[in-house]
C-alpha cells in the first residue's frame, strides 16, 4: 500500500501525535513544507492549525492532480487563476462562498510570505496590490516595507465595522454625537431656573 509504514516514518522524523502533516500524492514527507506546521504554526490552537491544513491540501491537490503535476514550489499566477476559476466559477467545480474563498487567498497567501521568508519559493504566485493607507506594515521578500495585501480577495464578503478617526473627526463625534454640542463645537449656557439655554456660547477645545 502507498501509505504502509508511514506512522512510523513520522515517528523517525519526530513528528508530534496529533499535529498535522501534508503527504505527497507520491507519499513522500516534505520536511520543508511540513515545517510551516511544526514551527510557523506550532504555537496556533490545534483546529487553526488543521484548518491551514485543509487548505493548503486542496490547493496543492489541483496544482498536481488538475495542472499537470505542478509542484507547490513551482506555482504561478497561471496556475493560481485557473485554481480560482475551478473553486468558484466552474460547473464542475464546488462554487465556494464568497467568505470561503477569502479564507483561502488568505491562508495561502500566509504559506507563501513564510515560504519566500525561508528561501523556499522566489515568488507568490498570489497576485498582490498596494494595501490602504492605514493597513499594518508588512516587509516584503526584498527588504521593502511597501504595503502589499492579496489582491484575490472576493470583495464582496462581510465587512469590519472598526472605524478608525483621525484626530478632530473623533473630537466632533465626542462632542457633538456624546456631549451635546452643535457641529461648530459651541455649547450653550443655560440661563434662568427655567432652563433654557442663552444666547453666549462659548468654543470648546
Amino acid at each position: 500500500m502507498l501509505f504502509d509504514g508511514l506512522g512510523q516514518r513520522l515517528d523517525d522524523l519526530g513528528v508530534p501525535e496529533g499535529q498535522p502533516f501534508l503527504i505527497s500524492p507520491t507519499a513522500e514527507y516534505d520536511v520543508a513544507l511540513n515545517r510551516y506546521f511544526s514551527v510557523w504554526l506550532a504555537s496556533s490552537l490545534w483546529n487553526t492549525q488543521a484548518a491551514h491544513a485543509r487548505v493548503l491540501r486542496t490547493y496543492f491537490d489541483f496544482l498536481w492532480f488538475g495542472r499537470g503535476r505542478c509542484d507547490w514550489r513551482d506555482a504561478t499566477m497561471e496556475d493560481r487563476a485557473a485554481y480560482e476559476w475551478w473553486r468558484r466559477r466552474d460547473d464542475n467545480g464546488p462554487r465556494v462562498e464568497d467568505t470561503s474563498w477569502d479564507r483561502e487567498v488568505s491562508t495561502v497567501n500566509q504559506f507563501y510570505l513564510w515560504a519566500i521568508e525561508q528561501d523556499l519559493v522566489r515568488a507568490n504566485p498570489i497576485r498582490q496590490r498596494a494595501a490602504a493607507a492605514w493597513s499594518p506594515r508588512r516587509r516584503g521578500a526584498d527588504g521593502s516595507t511597501g504595503r502589499q495585501v492579496p489582491a484575490e480577495a472576493s470583495h464582496t464578503g462581510p465587512r469590519r465595522e472598526v472605524k478608525w478617526l483621525p484626530p478632530r473627526s473623533y473630537r466632533l463625534r465626542r462632542n457633538v454625537g456624546l456631549s451635546g454640542f452643535d457641529a461648530n463645537e459651541m455649547r450653550g449656557e443655560p440661563s434662568g431656573a427655567g432652563g433654557r439655554r442663552g444666547t453666549q456660547r462659548t468654543p470648546t477645545r
